[in-house]
């Protein structure tokens, strides 16, 4: 009606009328307005206190008509919003984090090659430590001395204090014998100090190389950057293959470092064990001393944390490579202890390390966990 019109431009003008009320709701309250006024004024018993009491209500009960009622929907409406915004912000930061942390090792990585090498004329030698290793000794040997394309320069196996065959297996197939302190470190040092290669390939007695070990050596370490590569390890025995302990072998060479040291992996630093057939430059082995001889176990892995410390002649740290090429490792340690319990062994012994056990201990540990399974 006109007087509703009336009154619902008034309200607007005298910025009396909320935001979210409507014309309706104007309508409604002049004709409440009317309807009172109508009844005070007639003769027909209205009541002005009756009047009064049905208008307050009506008044009181125009929330649930008028729609002005606010339960704080928008509110949260706005609050969730923002939430989702910020929870989007970080996503997109931390993707961005990320992406640029992966390029920046993924420039950190990129090899180096040094112009006019003739990389392919370098010798490798093959270090094999092998204390009382008769029983496994040849099958690894005929393979180094025979099957290799192209041929390591020398095969030296350092037998330690060995009481068994194992010298007079190497001597038949014609390799380089020293013996000494046993210690598998200890061994191997002094099998590197009679090695004839610019590059030594530290072998176990049970792990069995490609044919073609001598050239990718060659090939990897023509990069300036690397100093210690190494191989997919493959755990198994005449009867069985232990994926799951080769995969944990594949995947702790990376959260070892990043448990261990979380920058130095930002900058190549990874952690490699010796069935894993290490390999590195004659002169970058030397320049850290070679492997430390005091330690019981785990003597490859502090090697791979000094070398990359050290560097090489044109970088101050060493990158450290787990190449794409499987190297085949005897499970008869797995075998005797099963799946799980070589798994809990492995990881206690890398925190042991890790946490700075002492040589006594770890000494221990390394006896109380393996026995001899020869």
């Amino acid at each position: 009606s006109a007087p509703a019109a009336l009154a619902l431009a008034a309200a607007r003008a005298r910025g009396v009328l909320a935001p979210k009320s409507s014309a309706r709701a104007v309508a409604a309250s002049s004709a409440s307005s009317a309807l009172t006024s109508t009844g005070a004024g007639d003769g027909d018993g209205g009541d002005d206190g009756s009047n009064n009491n049905n208008n307050n209500n009506y008044n009181n009960n125009r929330w649930w008509r008028d729609g002005d009622f606010d339960d704080g929907s928008d509110d949260d409406g706005v609050d969730d919003a923002r939430a989702f915004h910020q929870w989007v912000k970080f996503l997109v930061g931390a993707l961005a984090a990320r992406w640029l942390v992966l390029r920046a090792m993924a420039m950190n990585d990129a090899p180096v090659y040094a112009k006019g090498d003739d990389w392919n004329a370098k010798r490798v030698s093959i270090v094999i430590p092998a204390r009382n290793e008769a029983k496994a000794i040849g099958a690894v040997l005929r393979r180094v001395t025979e099957a290799l394309e192209p041929s390591a320069c020398d095969v030296v196996v350092a037998v330690g204090d060995s009481t068994d065959d194992t010298a007079a297996i190497a001597k038949k197939y014609g390799a380089t014998v020293v013996s000494g302190a046993k210690g598998r470190g200890n061994q191997m040092n002094a099998g590197a100090r009679v090695a004839k290669g610019d590059y030594l390939l530290f072998l176990h007695a049970d792990t069995t190389p490609p044919a073609d070990v001598v050239d990718v050596i060659r090939r990897q370490l023509r990069d300036e950057k690397t100093v210690i590569g190494g191989f997919v390890s493959l755990i198994e025995t005449p009867t069985k293959t232990y994926w799951a302990m080769s995969y944990h072998n594949v995947i702790k060479t990376t959260y070892c470092a990043v448990v261990s040291r979380p920058f130095a992996y930002l900058r190549g630093f990874r952690i490699l064990f010796g069935d894993q057939a290490m390999f590195c430059r004659a002169e970058d082995f030397a320049a850290v001393g070679g492997f430390d001889g005091s330690i019981p176990i785990m003597e490859d892995a502090d090697l791979c944390v000094r070398m990359h410390y050290k560097g090489t002649r044109k970088f101050s740290r060493g990158r450290i490579k787990l190449l794409d090429r499987v190297v085949t490792t005897s499970g008869r340690r797995i075998e005797q202890l099963g799946n799980f319990r070589a798994t809990c062994v492995h990881v206690l012994i890398a925190c042991s390390w890790n946490f700075g056990v002492g040589e006594r201990n770890l000494r221990r540990l390394y006896d109380w966990c393996y026995r001899d399974v020869r």
